[in-house]
């Protein structure tokens, strides 16, 4: 059901970008170049770099701010359940290497022991993973959590703005357990597309998907993703992380109004 949700999703942003709106034909024949050759170029270190400023200004205040309220939050702790601010989570690049993407920490101590992208927390939207403390749930409703990496955009070579999400090793060797008989040959497909170029902080599974966290329905708007990239994908896609996040807060305002008559 997921998977044809989502399918249904990539055939409407494919009809756009393939379309004949001003928009799409402008911003084309700014950057005629997608997919491979596109997520390869020096031109994509450019943009994502443009496109995390406006995101790297907000941080300048939004991180110190969100600091000073996880501190705040663990003063209501014990000792021993108190962590730092900052959360290292290990993924693994285009070529396999392991690194760091560096976030403000939005679970509570000891859930790391837990993968951030595991089957357990692919049941839940992020901002709804019960493992989150309440400042946490604010950021992941926003993607606070996720301003530190703006940083490694900026001033590192790991790391895109806009691309395939990048996972650890235990969500790559999990997605191929899960990938087996006929669908392994899109298991080493999948593989292939994600080492074409760095990967990212948004992906466009993160605006279509019901579940942005369900990794094996993710691999078709990976895959979609590695294919079509363009600077008019990477603008549609920043374009419509405010919108999704718009519709499921109202979508959700909505259904606790209606469980609540309900009562």
């Amino acid at each position: 059901m997921v998977e044809k949700v989502l399918l249904r999703q990539i055939n409407k942003l494919e009809d756009y970008l393939h379309g004949d709106t001003y928009l799409a034909k402008s911003l084309n024949n700014i950057s005629p170049m997608k997919g491979e050759a596109y997520r390869k170029s020096p031109q994509k270190i450019i943009y994502d770099r443009a496109m995390a400023l406006p995101f790297a200004a907000v941080s300048v205040l939004a991180i110190p701010f969100f600091a000073s309220l996880i501190k705040i939050e663990d003063q209501f702790r014990k000792e021993e359940d108190r962590g730092p601010v900052f959360y290292r989570h290990e993924r693994l690049d285009q070529n396999g290497n392991p690194f760091d993407v560096i976030k403000l920490r939005s679970l509570k101590p000891c859930s790391d022991r837990i993968s951030d992208n595991s089957e357990y927390a692919s049941q839940f939207q992020p901002e709804d993973d019960p493992r989150a403390t309440v400042v946490g749930r604010i950021m992941r409703r926003f993607y606070i959590d996720e301003l530190p990496q703006v940083w490694q955009v900026l001033f590192g070579d790991k790391l895109a703005f806009i691309a395939p999400r990048a996972k650890s090793a235990d969500v790559i060797n999990k997605v191929k357990e899960q990938m087996t008989g006929e669908l392994e040959q899109n298991y080493y497909t999948w593989l292939e597309k994600r080492s074409q170029g760095r990967p990212g902080i948004f992906n466009l599974n993160a605006v279509i998907s019901p579940n942005p966290k369900n990794n094996l329905p993710a691999r078709h708007a990976d895959n979609f993703q590695a294919d079509h990239e363009s600077l008019a994908f990477d603008i549609l896609i920043i374009a419509l992380l405010p919108i999704k996040k718009f519709k499921g807060m109202l979508n959700k305002r909505i259904k606790k109004t209606h469980n609540n008559h309900s009562i």
